[in-house]
C-alpha cells in the first residue's frame, strides 16, 4: 500500500493519524504501507537518494573549498487513535559513503622540496527524540553517526506507551571535504620558484530510503462489554436454579 500525500495534509493510519511536515519546500511524507501494529512512513524526496560530494584539486596558491554540509530537520506530529497505544518506532536509512585520496610521491633523490597529504572524509547523523503536546521530553533522544563508512543508521525508542499526542522529532546531516594532495617539485633552472604538482581528493555521501516505522497496539478494555454481563446474569441464574433444585431434593429425601 502506498497513499502519496499533499504537503501539510493529514494522513490516516489503522491507529493513528500524523500530519506530514511539509516545512521545506517539496518535502512531504506519505504512508508507505500500513499492517495492524506496523506503519512505515517515508519522508517525502529523502526517501529517495540523497547525496553530498566534496572534490578538491586545488594547488596550495589557490583558494580550496571548505567543507560541505546538507542538514534536514523536522517533526511528525502524531495523533493516537482511541483504543491504541504506540508502543515504539524506529527511524532508518541506509548510508552509502565512499573517499578517494590518491597515492602520494615518495621523495627520491629529494625530488620535491614540500609534499603536503590530502585527506577526504564524510559522515552521516540521524537524530531522534519524542515530546508530548506540552513539549515536555518522554525518555532520552537517540543519535547515531557513522563516519567514512556504509551502512544502515538505526535509531528510535522503545518501551513506549502513549495514547495521547506527541511529536517525533528527527534530524539528519550529511558532512564531507576533501583536500587534494601536492607537492613542491624542484626545478632545475634555479630562477623557476614555484613548480606544484596536485593529485585530487573526493568524498561522497548519500542517504537513501528514510523510513520512519511507527509500532502500535490496541489497548484491552478492562470495562466488561454488555454482552459480557449478560452471560454472566444467565450462568449465576443457572447456577441458582441448580442449587435450588438440589436443596428441594434434599428436604424430600429427608422426610
Amino acid at each position: 500500500m502506498q497513499a502519496f500525500a499533499q504537503v501539510g495534509a493529514q494522513q490516516e493510519t489503522h491507529a493513528f493519524t500524523f500530519l506530514t511536515s511539509g516545512t521545506q519546500g517539496s518535502w512531504s511524507d506519505y504512508l508507505a504501507s500500513d499492517q495492524p501494529g506496523v506503519s512505515r512512513i517515508a519522508f517525502g524526496d529523502y526517501d529517495k537518494a540523497i547525496a553530498l560530494q566534496s572534490w578538491d584539486d586545488a594547488l596550495p596558491y589557490e583558494p580550496r573549498p571548505g567543507p560541505k554540509t546538507l542538514p534536514y530537520g523536522d517533526a511528525m506530529q502524531i495523533s493516537v487513535k482511541d483504543g491504541y497505544r504506540i508502543t515504539g518506532y524506529t527511524l532508518q536509512s541506509n548510508v552509502f559513503s565512499a573517499t578517494r585520496v590518491a597515492l602520494g610521491w615518495e621523495n627520491y633523490d629529494k625530488e620535491y622540496v614540500e609534499i603536503a597529504p590530502g585527506y577526504a572524509y564524510t559522515s552521516a547523523t540521524l537524530a531522534v527524540e519524542t515530546r508530548l503536546a506540552d513539549g515536555s521530553a518522554v525518555g532520552v533522544g537517540q543519535s547515531k553517526t557513522f563516519f567514512d563508512s556504509s551502512g544502515e543508521l538505526l535509531v528510535g525508542a522503545s518501551g513506549l506507551s502513549l495514547t495521547h499526542d506527541f511529536s517525533i522529532r528527527f534530524d539528519a546531516m550529511l558532512t564531507t571535504d576533501a583536500k587534494a594532495q601536492w607537492a613542491h617539485m624542484r626545478d632545475p633552472d634555479p630562477y623557476l620558484c614555484c613548480h606544484y604538482i596536485s593529485n585530487p581528493s573526493l568524498a561522497h555521501v548519500s542517504f537513501h530510503d528514510i523510513m520512519l516505522t511507527v509500532y502500535s497496539e490496541p489497548i484491552l478494555s478492562a470495562v466488561p462489554e454488555p454482552q459480557t454481563h449478560a452471560m454472566l446474569l444467565a450462568g449465576l441464574g443457572w447456577i441458582g436454579w441448580r442449587w435450588r433444585r438440589k436443596a428441594t431434593a434434599r428436604e424430600k429425601g429427608n422426610r
